[in-house]
């Protein structure tokens, strides 16, 4: 996995899924998420795909939540909503750094 771990506190994978239909689009991915890490505004969860945006979708809409989807863009996604587009991952840290964490 790239030896992402050393980075996060918490990754899910499909391993982490117990069935077919709890993956992505599902909500479950990101309830199972917020069982091990409590959930603090602002959130952001960065994905590139159609399935990604429909679980944050779902997600905000069946919890009450707002985490903001960040979509990193390339030549296969644009078709995608987004609260934010990034085109490369640095680019993560302008929006962080630019974010209005008085709106929260």
């Amino acid at each position: 996995m790239f030896d992402l771990y050393r980075y996060f506190d918490y990754i899910i994978t499909e391993d982490n899924i117990p069935s077919p239909q709890l993956r992505k689009p599902s909500s479950y991915p990101l309830k199972l998420f917020f069982e091990k890490v409590e959930y603090h505004s602002p959130v952001f969860y960065i994905g590139d795909t159609k399935a990604d945006q429909k679980m944050v979708e779902n997600y905000n809409r069946e919890e009450g939540k707002n985490v903001r989807f960040v979509l990193l863009q390339n030549q296969h996604n644009k078709e995608v909503d987004a609260d934010t587009v990034i085109k490369k991952p640095d680019e993560m840290c302008d929006v962080l750094n630019s974010y209005d964490y008085a709106q929260d």
